[in-house]
């Protein structure tokens, strides 16, 4: 059914006008006009426009020239097409009363004449905005919430999908002039038929789309070659078409068929479509330029190794092929392992050598010579992945290495030699840093067996010094080395080196037991054979695990304080992380390790804290003495402020301006307190004055409790 628009006027001859159409479209045209096609936007006596649902919305315009009516449609078939007979037809059925008919527009409100009548666009947005004026939903026309609505061609579409919306924002209220359109079936029915039409258009053109195309396949050939900076890896890409078979094809050529993929998915397989776009974008794999891989192998290899996207060329070169291990023709292979780039030795002429080699996580290794480095990059650069070696037939990446500019100074210099007898040399320090360069020094190292020795030292600034040494002897810090025993020193500057001087001027002692160690020298290797002296790893690895947990740390020549050698020893900057990480790892110290410690460090760490009172007692009369009381901790008189510190400390060390004490002395001080209270004495006063009768009733359990606690003999004759 078509439905009437407004109409001044009945038009005369318009149904002579069809006379001329072919009789398959006056029947086309009947159908669509029975069928409700047809919407009238105005009809006068010498004009008419309409809208027609077809496959699409046509714009259908009637115009009377005389005594003739000419028909214009934006419809391909245009101007005798179905389209224009559905109009005449529907203007010529306005008369039955089964056809509803609208408002005319003369009654209509302006603005909703404008939304129905206007052009698409800004127009028909400020009709919509006058309509709901007023309302806060007005605000809403200018958001974008209505413009799909509004591009609706169909005018009484347009204005019912504008009503339900407003209607659904709007809780239900609706503008007078919308109100015709809130319950209107007939337009919700043509809306839905309207919709599968266009669904129906859209599957008839995406299956059209999908007619068989001729499939294309894409793989890439790895190639060796030389060069002047050594062999290097080729790639170039291979298509296959109808017109051609397996063809290399040059980068310019790769991008144009980038581009049709991207138009047409279909012309390779997902995986290839994916590998293709990729590698466009980065122009890698043309024939013109095999070996232009601008830093992306790495990323090529994990998109195409263990698949056939990927393969040796049947040409590599034999010797290449037999360098790195490949087999022609076969996949590509890459290692989920990573392998490193570092310093190894070898024995060249009876002498140890410096060469650079690949490092399995296994630990066995392969002189970088024998495989194929294949990128290198800078290890300081952003990144895990500083390289790519090709050995044993299959890629490895490189995540860790000598700086680029290192290592090719070693190789250009064939090796480095190093001296054996040189006690601050590179040999101790590779074997300390490298789990592989110690293997392999294996079979020329001399493991002593020692006892291990830390000596600490409490400096006047209160830096405290800690050294990690291993004896082969009765050797004590501070000493001079006999001939015949062997000193190592655990230092920052990278592992066990042998000491050949003393340990310092400072007069050590040992706290605690001193564990000596009986046991002899290790047989001595030949000596063009031993090339590194080294304790017993075994009996030092307990003392370094330690050393970790202790807040020690080394210094640099910046900020070492005045005074101090930031080449000798570990040191730790005393304050209350520090010292609490101190005290932890003391309580936890590895046995069979002897300490020893200058006179301030053994009297912190060494016996318990005691707290005694020294007590001068003068006659005062005749029946009257004189008593006055100080307290001393650790051979140091204590303040009254300094025992108030004692006792709202919270760390175990306590720093007074007399220097380092335990916490604990707090404690013993109120024992002491109370009994001297027993004999009538406040040791916390001056000078006092008690009566000899006070003293003689003290009981005899508080001076023999003070001579246990250890009060000085002097002060317990007195009293």
């Amino acid at each position: 059914m078509s439905q009437a628009g407004p109409r001044a006027s009945e038009p005369v001859g318009l149904e002579s006008a069809l006379d001329r159409f072919p009789p398959r479209m006056l029947l086309r045209g009947r159908d669509y006009a029975a069928q409700g096609r047809v919407v009238l936007m105005t009809v006068t006596e010498n004009r008419i426009r309409a809208v027609v649902r077809g496959t699409s919305m046509y714009q259908v315009e009637w115009r009377r020239e005389g005594e003739r009516w000419i028909p214009e449609c934006t419809c391909p078939v245009a101007p005798e097409c179905k389209h224009a007979v559905a109009v005449v037809q529907a203007v010529l059925a306005t008369d039955d009363p089964s056809i509803p008919r609208p408002t005319r527009t003369s009654r209509m409100p302006p603005a909703l004449r404008q939304l129905r009548t206007s052009a698409p666009g800004w127009p028909r947005e400020q009709a919509l905005f006058a309509l709901l004026q007023g309302h806060a939903v007005s605000q809403l026309v200018y958001a974008n919430v209505f413009t799909a609505m509004l591009a609706e061609p169909d005018p009484d579409l347009r204005c019912w999908r504008v009503a339900r919306e407003v209607a659904h924002r709007a809780q239900g209220w609706l503008p007078a002039g919308l109100e015709p359109y809130r319950n209107r079936p007939d337009l919700a029915e043509r809306g839905q038929e309207l919709a599968r039409t266009e669904v129906a258009n859209e599957l008839r053109q995406w299956a059209r789309w999908r007619q068989p195309v001729v499939e294309r396949r894409l793989r890439l050939v790895f190639d060796l070659a030389h060069s002047g900076d050594g062999p290097v890896v080729l790639c170039h890409a291979r298509i296959t078409t109808s017109r051609v078979d397996d063809a290399p094809r040059t980068t310019h050529q790769l991008r144009q068929l980038a581009g049709e993929v991207r138009r047409d998915p279909r012309l390779l397989p997902p995986r290839e479509a994916s590998l293709l776009t990729w590698m466009s974008e980065r122009s890698i794999g043309g024939s013109d330029l095999p070996d232009a891989m601008h830093g992306a192998l790495p990323e090529l290899l994990v998109r195409v190794a263990e698949s056939p996207l990927a393969s040796w060329s049947d040409d590599v070169p034999a010797d290449l092929a037999m360098l790195a291990g490949v087999t022609p023709g076969d996949v590509l292979r890459l290692s989920p392992d990573p392998v490193q780039l570092l310093p190894t030795c070898i024995a060249r002429d009876g002498r140890p050598w410096v060469e650079i080699a690949v490092v399995w996580p296994d630990g066995h290794t392969r002189p970088i010579e024998r495989t194929i480095l294949v990128e290198r990059h800078d290890p300081y650069a952003v990144g895990l992945i500083t390289g790519l070696v090709l050995a044993e037939g299959t890629f490895f990446t490189v995540t860790s290495a000598l700086p680029a500019r290192m290592s090719r100074r070693i190789e250009e210099a064939n090796g480095l030699p190093l001296d054996p007898a040189d006690p601050d040399g590179l040999l101790p320090l590779l074997a300390e840093r490298f789990p592989h360069v110690r293997t392999t020094l294996a079979s020329h190292t001399r493991v002593h067996p020692v006892d291990v020795v830390v000596a600490l030292d409490l400096r006047d600034d209160d830096w405290i010094q800690l050294r990690v040494l291993a004896r082969t002897g009765g050797w004590r810090p501070g000493d001079a080395i006999a001939p015949g025993t062997r000193v190592f020193e655990y230092g920052p500057g990278g592992g066990w080196t042998r000491l050949t001087g003393g340990s310092g001027a400072n007069e050590y002692g040992s706290i605690g037991v001193e564990s000596v160690s009986a046991m002899p020298l290790a047989p001595a290797l030949p000596a063009p054979d031993a090339w590194l002296e080294t304790p017993d790893p075994e009996a030092t690895t307990p003392v370094t695990t330690w050393l970790a947990t202790t807040a020690a740390r080394a210094l640099t020549e910046r900020d070492a304080p005045e005074g101090i050698n930031p080449n000798v020893g570990w040191w730790i900057r005393p304050g209350k992380r520090a010292m609490d990480a101190l005290v932890a790892a003391w309580e936890q110290r590895p046995p069979n390790v002897t300490f020893f410690g200058t006179a301030r460090v053994r009297r912190l760490l060494d016996a318990p804290a005691r707290i005694v009172p020294r007590v001068r007692i003068a006659n005062s009369g005749l029946d009257w003495l004189a008593v006055s009381a100080e307290w001393a901790a650790e051979g140091a008189a204590l303040t009254t402020e300094e025992l108030a510190l004692l006792r709202a400390a919270k760390t175990r060390f306590v720093r007074l301006p007399s220097g380092w004490v335990q916490r604990e002395v707090a404690e013993q001080h109120e024992e002491m307190a109370h009994l001297l209270a027993d004999l009538g004495i406040d040791a916390d006063d001056a000078e006092q004055r008690i009566t000899v009768w006070q003293l003689a009733g003290a009981r005899p359990e508080s001076l023999q409790e003070l001579a246990r606690i250890g009060i000085d003999p002097e002060t317990l004759r007195a009293v």
